[in-house]
């Protein structure tokens, strides 16, 4: 999935991940509500891909990269990349996705029963 906007009003960007191993409570809340607000704080001078990494991105792992084929494979491994417009480097973001276990309902377990035989005397 890739979604465009501008990251803090000023910068064409995009994010890019795979729905499914994704987390989207943790996009939309962690990463796209501080990327879509509105900043005028940005020093001169100032890397647009640090600011974000140091100053609006809520989320707890994150990896300012810029070789293709790491960003590819984290996509793959369920991060979202996040390109800024004019960036050399990206920003891969942790958003697997973990599956919840209910402990509720554990699976049934299968019990063994062994009887004593009786032998034919």
């Amino acid at each position: 999935m890739i979604r465009e906007f501008k990251v803090l009003r000023k910068s064409n960007a995009f994010i890019a991940y795979i729905e499914g191993i994704t987390d989207p409570h943790t996009i939309d809340n962690f990463i796209l509500r501080q990327l879509l607000g509105d900043d005028d704080k940005l020093p001169p001078g100032t890397s647009m891909i640090n600011y974000i990494t140091d100053n609006v991105l809520a989320a707890n792992q994150t990896t300012v990269e810029s070789d293709y084929d790491r960003i590819v494979d984290g996509i793959l491994r369920g991060q979202t990349a996040l390109v800024v417009d004019g960036c050399a480097e990206c920003i891969l973001i942790d958003t697997v996705k973990f599956e919840k276990k209910s402990g509720l309902n554990p699976p049934a377990a299968r019990i063994c029963r062994t009887r004593p035989q009786r032998g034919a005397d």
